[in-house]
């Protein structure tokens, strides 16, 4: 499998400003399909009942010919500052009350904090096991699909970085802006 990369400064190779994209996270047709086919980029959600067959459906277009002008480029979806789970994961119990080392515990009643509107966990994208984990997670029974799945099994061509503002400088959890910033690069 090649895997190109672009450069972070660098524009994507076919996308402009008159370029059609969509974002969608929603449940996955045969008809939403056929409807995302007719744009530039489409980003979406790995962890959905879309599967790698759909996804090289979407990417050869919609006259269904593979590499070729009407081609669409596809972006798995990647949370990489917050972990939308239900509960925290135990991990490697070196975290706030046991749970895994990369959440975060700003208020520090020993549980790791949540995002009150999403419901997730805040994550310290700069800790070594969190950056192992979003490498590696595989999507069944899971809503997280790391970056290899998202890649490598799913077949998608890039990732969205989702949450980063996590370790914004004006939020609690500023101390951690250059793990993130390395973590991207």
């Amino acid at each position: 499998v090649k895997v190109e990369r672009f450069p972070l400064s660098a524009p994507i190779p076919g996308i402009g400003s008159s370029s059609s994209y969509l974002v969608y996270y929603g449940e996955w047709t045969k008809a939403k399909i056929d409807e995302v086919e007719k744009f530039d980029l489409v980003i979406l959600h790995p962890a959905t009942n879309i599967t790698p067959a759909d996804i090289a459906n979407i990417k050869d277009g919609a006259d269904d010919i593979p590499d070729n002008e009407d081609d669409v480029l596809v972006f798995g979806y990647l949370s990489i500052g917050e972990d939308d789970v239900d509960e925290p994961r135990t991990g490697n119990g070196a975290g706030p009350g046991g749970y895994a080392s990369w959440y975060m515990d700003a208020d520090n009643n020993d549980y790791p904090d949540r995002n009150g509107q999403w419901g997730s966990f805040y994550v310290n994208a700069g800790d070594t096991y969190w950056q192992e984990f979003i490498k590696a997670a595989t999507f069944p029974g899971s809503k997280t699909a790391g970056s290899d799945y998202i890649i490598h099994t799913s077949g998608c061509d890039g990732l969205f970085l989702d949450t980063l503002d996590t370790a914004s400088p004006w939020g609690n959890y500023s101390s951690t802006a250059q793990g993130m910033s390395s973590f991207v690069q």
